[in-house]
């Protein structure tokens, strides 16, 4: 319906996942200054970003934070479409995020493997930690195949991951599109799909993705509208406009 609110999962290249160490002794609204100084020279003018996990103001002990940013033309674009249509957005995420929380029991060196309708969506977890994105745009097994180890060579020249260290790659795909070789030391596991039957992942993290989802984009305004028009119908319904 047209007053239903939008939620909004992207999955562009246009994604960036940067850390923040935060240390020792800051608390309450020093901690918080602190995060927020972090988070504009990290990500500076990139209005659709969030923290991960969400920090504890008043926990006074040293924590490292992981930031996801998207600053996608085609995103805010398709953003500023909805509202000038006075359509409510409850909120904005990356499949990357869906898929970290699909796999927030995993630990160790990790390379979580999505496809999805239009291509190949990677993310690196280092030590259990998101680390790393990227889209491999396009669905030919060849290519996801050579790029699969570009991006762990990658990882090993970036030292994230040692070179004497073995890394799990995790599939969430159908078995029959794993890759079936990458190099000795990597490790395929195919993640059974938690859905019905035929429903890939990608879908069933889409499915599942409400307004208090963890790891909210969209700004607070964004968000209030969402809510106000919500209350509205609710007031509408009630008969008291």
């Amino acid at each position: 319906a047209p007053d239903e609110p939008v939620r909004v999962v992207a999955d562009v290249i246009e994604e960036s996942i940067v850390p923040i160490d935060v240390p020792a002794g800051l608390i309450g609204a020093t901690r918080a200054a602190y995060i927020r100084t972090q988070l504009d020279f990290a990500l500076p003018g990139v209005s659709l970003r969030a923290i991960w996990p969400s920090p504890v103001i008043h926990w006074p002990k040293a924590g490292r934070l992981v930031v996801f940013g998207l600053d996608s033309p085609v995103v805010q674009q398709g953003i500023e479409a909805l509202l000038a249509e006075e359509r409510p957005i409850s909120g904005v995420w990356t499949i990357t995020q869906r898929l970290l929380r699909a796999a927030r029991r995993a630990t160790g060196d990790r390379l979580l493997a999505l496809p999805t309708p239009h291509g190949l969506r990677l993310l690196l977890l280092v030590a259990g930690e998101a680390r790393f994105t990227r889209l491999i745009a396009g669905l030919d097994a060849q290519q996801w195949q050579a790029e699969l180890m570009a991006t762990v060579r990658y990882a090993r020249d970036q030292r994230w991951i040692a070179r004497d260290r073995s890394l799990t790659l995790d599939w969430y795909g159908d078995a029959a599109q794993a890759p079936v070789l990458l190099e000795s030391d990597v490790i395929v596991q195919v993640q059974a799909f938690p859905g019905g039957a035929g429903e890939p992942w990608w879908a069933w993290l889409l499915a599942r993705t409400r307004a208090t989802t963890p790891g909210q984009l969209a700004p607070a305004w964004i968000r209030r509208y969402a809510m106000l028009q919500q209350a509205r119908r609710l007031t509408v319904g009630l008969g008291m406009l």
